[in-house]
């Protein structure tokens, strides 16, 4: 099955795993922004950032776009708010959804930062 970038989809990988890799995920986007000196290494992601350097730094924008709409809605597909505070109005889920990237941010430009490394130069 293709994935993204025509590359083939581990399609082996259990739905425990994977939910189990993607709470992991998100969970060190977090704490690297909370990290008191997240560009020192190692640090938090430095062993996600080794093993995800051969992943083109754009598709680090898919992730976060696919994050945001899976935590505040994605009404073309009609699935449902899975953070509370995305109910309501509009505004309230922008403004959420604009707290979840300014969260994310640093995180993600630190994995572009290293995807774009040379091999070497990272390890």
């Amino acid at each position: 099955m293709p994935g993204l970038e025509g590359r083939p989809v581990d399609t082996t990988r259990s739905g425990a795993r994977q939910h189990r890799m993607l709470k992991e995920a998100v969970l060190l986007l977090f704490a690297f922004r909370q990290q008191s000196e997240s560009e020192v290494e190692p640090n938090v992601l430095s062993r996600i950032a080794a093993t995800h350097q051969r992943i083109p730094p754009h598709i680090y924008d898919f992730f976060v776009d696919a994050l945001i709409h899976t935590v505040c809605c994605n009404a073309q597909a009609e699935l449902p708010a899975f953070d509370p505070e995305c109910f309501g109005n509009a505004a309230q889920a922008e403004l959420v959804e604009d707290h979840w990237r300014i969260s994310v941010e640093p995180a993600i430009s630190y994995m572009k930062r290293r995807a774009s490394m040379p091999l070497a130069a990272a390890a």
